[in-house]
């Protein structure tokens, strides 16, 4: 299954494949929507580095929004999504799970992809923490990926923080000890592009997508 992901930093990027094409966490900038395709927006939680309510102004005028719970409920025509649920919308299906922080993360199968996007499910440990803190974190953690592991993934999109120091990789690594997706794609870096290149350095054994600047877009097979 051949897609196309573009990557316009921190959390949000956009999927492409053959009739559809997803954006997933807009919350600032602007993106340019293919004519041709169906255009679905997904939004995994409220914060304002994952949503802002703009893209109801942006969007193409028959866009399909697909928008967590936790996000304030203003709008008709939206399709609200929590954790652990599934959802059949339109041609393409989504698996819901549960967050470390607030929200959701999702599998979206569609056209026989199967893509997993974090939001902001992840271990965040901070070094600042107390040891009891950072194990409960692992542990919700990984009472998410036991639900997930369960799932068939092709693309995994899981976040890489560099505040999180030390330990801005644990996340990611745990996530691979458990799902084996043919491509990882980083999130939560903020604008800063130039980082990727350390995450690339840093983790040779995990086949993680390579984006050098902002809107670069990469085929995936």
């Amino acid at each position: 299954m051949k897609s196309t992901i573009c990557h316009y930093g921190h959390s949000t990027l956009t999927l492409m494949t053959e009739k559809t094409f997803f954006i997933f966490d807009w919350y600032q900038g602007d993106i340019s929507f293919p004519k041709d395709k169906k255009v679905v927006l997904i939004a995994t939680h409220g914060h304002g580095d994952h949503f802002d309510p703009m893209i109801f102004e942006k969007a193409p005028q028959n866009a399909i929004f697909i928008l967590s719970d936790d996000i304030e409920k203003k709008r008709e025509g939206v399709h609200w999504i929590r954790p652990d649920e599934n959802y059949e919308i339109e041609d393409f299906t989504i698996h819901t799970f549960g967050s470390t922080d607030r929200g959701v993360s999702l599998i979206l199968t569609v056209e026989g992809l199967h893509f997993y996007f974090a939001g902001d499910l992840n271990a965040w440990i901070w070094e600042e923490d107390d040891e009891e803190t950072q194990e409960k974190e692992r542990n919700d953690y990984l009472r998410e990926l036991e639900k997930i592991k369960k799932y068939p993934i092709d693309i995994a999109c899981v976040p890489v923080d560099p505040r999180l120091k030390e330990h801005e990789f644990d996340g990611m690594r745990i996530f691979m000890d458990h799902v084996q997706p043919k491509h990882v794609v980083p999130l939560h870096f903020q604008q800063n592009f130039e980082y990727l290149e350390h995450v690339l350095k840093e983790n040779p054994e995990i086949p993680v997508v390579e984006f050098e600047e902002k809107g670069e877009c990469v085929e995936l097979q």
